[in-house]
């Protein structure tokens, strides 16, 4: 289960980087600038949750597999 939330998490923040992306590229102001910081560190947080997950996930196969 923790796999399957991390996943959609990590999804959603790619989502929101890509849209802080564009809006930025239209208008590179101050408000913008900050959006796109903050879903910058929001999309690598995900990513670090994601590699966790799929860690936990493969020790636990792993386990269950003996």
């Amino acid at each position: 289960m923790r796999l399957e939330n991390a996943q959609m998490n990590y999804g959603k923040k790619k989502y929101e980087l890509e849209e802080a992306e564009k809006f930025y590229a239209d208008d590179p102001s101050t408000k913008n600038s900050n959006r796109l910081d903050k879903a910058r560190k929001a999309f690598k947080k995900a990513q670090l949750g994601l590699e966790a997950a799929e860690e936990i996930k493969g020790k636990d196969d792993r386990r269950n597999t003996k």
